[in-house]
Formats: C-alpha cells, structure tokens, sequence
C-alpha cells in the first residue's frame, strides 16, 4: 500500500500523528481565577516527572515561552506569582491556576508531561477564553417621598417623646 512513498515520508506522517495534542477550551469571566487542567498518573511507584507549562500550542519538543516548570519534586520557576500549581501536583494534578484573569491572558497554554523516553511526552493544549464580568450595578438609594415615622409628643416631662 506504501510502496510509493519514501520511508521517510511514512516516518514523518506516523510520527505527525503520533504528537498530536490534546485541545480543550475553558471560559472564564474577566478577573476570576481560571483552573486550566492537566493531569497524569505516576508510576506505581509514585515517581514524578518533569512538567512545564507554556503560553502558545505545544510543538513538539519543549515548551513554548515558558510560564511554570517543575521537576520531580517541586515548582522550579514560574514568571510570576499569578500562575501557581493549586491542586495535588504530588499525585499527577498540575493543572495550571491563573489567577485574576485578564484579556491579555486569552489563547492557547500548552501542558507537556515529560516522560522518560524519546517522543514521550504528553501535549495537552487549553484555550483560555476570557469574557467580560457580568457587573451587576449596585442599587441605589432613591429619596422620593421618605417616609418618617411620626413622633408624638406626650406631656410626660420636659421635651419627653414617646
């Protein structure tokens, strides 16, 4: 069936389908926290791995403009404080905390789960969308006809009321 084409072509076709990646879309209001999702399962023998989270669609080796990394134990480096590891990263939850979203946070994050081996890794691309908040305004205190409650003078004492 392949006899026509090169080797290499069914090389670079497998392995084009072999590397795709997951994608999902979450939407979240304007200043709220988004939870962007990315989990494994360690090994038995709850050994993790490395896991890096990047703004941009996963290519297919490293992660594109890195915002957090991890190693087997730890959070090694994130570009700011806004982006943290909420969950139980410890048991294969590293889905990606955003906090106080902005318009600027909107398009594709990339979660790659760096196994051991060559071409193992797991892609997981998210796209964030961001929405305006639905601001109620508050309500406000009209005063047209404010009704007092009457006050009745008594004859009880000097500038007594009742």
């Amino acid at each position: 069936m392949f006899s026509h084409l090169s080797l290499e072509c069914v090389l670079l076709l497998l392995l084009l389908l072999l590397t795709r990646s997951l994608e999902v879309a979450y939407t979240v209001e304007l200043g709220q926290n988004a939870q962007l999702p990315c989990t494994y399962q360690p090994d038995s023998s709850g050994a993790l791995v490395p896991v890096c989270w990047g703004k941009g669609a996963c290519p297919m080796f490293n992660c594109p403009n890195v915002l957090l990394r991890t190693d087997e134990r730890d959070v090694t480096y994130t570009t700011s404080g806004r982006y943290q590891l909420q969950r139980d990263f410890h048991k294969g939850d590293v889905s990606l905390t955003i906090t106080h979203v902005t318009l600027g946070d909107s398009g594709t994050y990339c979660c790659r789960v760096q196994f051991p081996g060559l071409m193992n890794d797991g892609k997981f691309n998210v796209e964030l969308v961001i929405t305006p908040s639905k601001v109620t305004p508050a309500p406000t205190a009209q005063r047209e006809g404010t009704a007092a409650l009457p006050r009745m003078l008594t004859t009880r004492g000097r500038g007594s009321e009742s």
